[in-house]
C-alpha cells in the first residue's frame, strides 16, 4: 500500500490510514523547508524517520501507535497469557506464605528467595512442564545454580 501511494502520488503529499490514525506522507524533496521550521512546530525527527520508500514505522516514538498495536491486545488477553503459569506461581506462594515466620504477630518472609523462587516456577512451567516445576528438589537445584552463576559474574567483573 506504501509502495502504490508512492509510485501514484510520487511528490504530493499524501495521507496513510495507519493503524492509529492517518499519517502525512510528504516526499523527501520538502525536507529542506521542513529543517526551517522550528522545533515547537515539527517534530523533525519523526518526520525524518518517516521519509523515503518505507515509513519507518517500526521506531515509531510518538504517539499511541506501540500501544494500540502491542499494549492494548496484550493487556485485554493478559488472563488468558497468564493462565498457564497461574497455578505453578501460586503453588509457589502458598508454599512461602505457609512457611512464612511469625514474630509478635507479624508474618515475615524474605522478598529475595520469594521472588527467586516465583521466577525460577514460573519459567520452569515454561521449560520443562507443569510437573517438573513443582519438583522441590528440581526448583532448589535451579536456584542454586541462578544464584552460583550470578556470584561468578560478579567475581569475575572484579578483575
Amino acid at each position: 500500500m506504501v509502495n502504490e501511494g508512492y509510485a501514484k502520488y510520487r511528490y504530493p503529499p499524501y495521507y496513510l490510514w495507519m493503524t492509529d490514525m492517518y499519517r502525512l506522507m510528504m516526499s523527501v524533496e520538502y525536507m529542506d523547508e521542513f529543517n526551517k521550521v522550528p522545533r515547537s512546530y515539527l517534530r523533525l525527527t519523526v518526520t525524518v524517520r518517516h521519509s523515503g520508500k518505507y515509513t519507518g514505522m517500526d521506531i515509531e516514538d510518538i504517539g499511541m501507535l506501540g500501544y494500540d498495536v502491542c499494549a492494548r491486545p496484550l493487556s485485554q488477553n493478559i488472563g488468558s497469557l497468564a493462565q498457564p503459569i497461574y497455578d505453578p506461581v501460586l503453588y509457589a506462594l502458598q508454599g512461602k506464605i505457609n512457611t512464612a515466620k511469625e514474630v509478635d504477630g507479624v508474618y515475615t518472609v524474605s522478598m529475595y528467595s520469594t521472588i527467586l523462587e516465583l521466577i525460577t516456577v514460573s519459567t520452569a512451567h515454561m521449560f520443562v512442564g507443569p510437573d517438573l516445576c513443582k519438583d522441590p528438589e528440581w526448583l532448589s537445584t535451579v536456584s542454586g545454580y541462578m544464584v552460583e552463576v550470578g556470584a561468578v559474574a560478579s567475581d569475575l567483573q572484579k578483575h
